[in-house]
């Protein structure tokens, strides 16, 4: 689980150096996969909205849980 979490940080910031090369901030990050949410994650973290599409209901609650747990609940506006 450690060495799970350190890869998915490790990806986080891989993701935000990404973002600021190909955006700025306050601009929507789009993921049309968005499976795990770590593109959501480093677009938050970067001041970016994102729009996240996932079909598989269980990935759909990791992220909102990974999300609150993070402290951007309040970024979940639609979850469909």
């Amino acid at each position: 689980r450690r060495q799970r979490q350190m890869c998915i940080r490790e990806a986080v910031a891989l993701i935000e150096d990404i973002l600021d090369y190909v955006t700025v901030e306050n601009e929507i990050v789009l993921d049309q996969f968005a499976g795990s949410g770590s593109v959501g994650v480093a677009a938050l973290n970067k001041g970016r909205s994102c729009i996240l599409k996932e079909i598989a209901k269980e990935n759909i609650d990791k992220i909102v849980e990974r999300f609150k747990a993070l402290g951007y609940d309040n970024q979940v506006v639609n979850v469909v």
